[in-house]
C-alpha cells in the first residue's frame, strides 16, 4: 500500500503488487511522491483519498 501525494499535497491510497505501476492515470494531478505505508494483504487497485 502507498499513499501517493499530488502536487497539491492531496493524499491518496494506492495498493500495488510487485514490479513497477504508472500511478499517474489514476491521481489526476500530477504525482510529486509516493511512500510506502505498511499497507499488507490489499488487493492491487485506487483505494481512494486518505
Amino acid at each position: 500500500m502507498l499513499d501517493v501525494q499530488d502536487i497539491f499535497r492531496n493524499i491518496y491510497h494506492y495498493c500495488v503488487g510487485p514490479g513497477m505501476t504508472n500511478l499517474q492515470p489514476v491521481v489526476r494531478l500530477r504525482v510529486i511522491d509516493a511512500w510506502w505505508n505498511g499497507g499488507y494483504g490489499c488487493q492491487p487497485g485506487y483505494y481512494g483519498p486518505a
